[in-house]
């Protein structure tokens, strides 16, 4: 089983989290370490950094499991419509890669193989529900960075 660790958790001065950093070795097996950040960014925003630790050539893919509400990507942003306003998601990663949207195992964005898998939320055994699927998928020689900026609305 991947063991979890807690790396940092920094506060400011009312006590709300502004920080955290954890990591597991699910992947160590192949070597590799998954450390991910979560910074509260002083807009409001949240930026989150994943990093893929350890050498030699990785497929690495950051895959985000978004509500299936109205869409538009320009690039490496995703912008969602929902009740309280829009929410901006920017994708970036230390390699080029390639981005693709799916929902419930089709594809809406992107090329390639659409696994169909993927594009699903399962709240209960035996129960899914459609859901939009974004992946950054890079190959590249670890460490590997891919950061994710979230614009939330006011």
């Amino acid at each position: 089983w991947a063991q979890p660790q807690l790396l940092e958790v920094q506060r400011d001065a009312a006590g709300h989290i502004v920080l955290a950093a954890a990591q597991h070795n699910g992947y160590r097996r192949q070597g590799l370490i998954h450390r991910r950040t979560v910074k509260v960014l002083s807009d409001g925003g949240w930026q989150v950094v994943d990093e893929v630790l350890g050498r030699g050539d990785v497929d690495a893919r950051l895959h985000w499991l978004l509500p299936d509400r109205p869409w538009s990507l320009d690039g490496k942003t995703l912008s969602l419509e929902m009740p309280e306003g829009q929410i901006e998601l920017l994708l970036d990663s230390s390699v080029e890669g390639d981005i693709s949207l799916l929902k419930a195992g089709k594809m809406l964005h992107g090329a390639g193989h659409a696994d169909p898998i993927l594009g699903w939320f399962s709240p209960a055994y035996s129960h899914k529900l459609p859901v939009l699927s974004l992946n950054l998928n890079v190959k590249g020689a670890a460490p590997l960075t891919f950061t994710s900026s979230w614009q939330l609305p006011k």
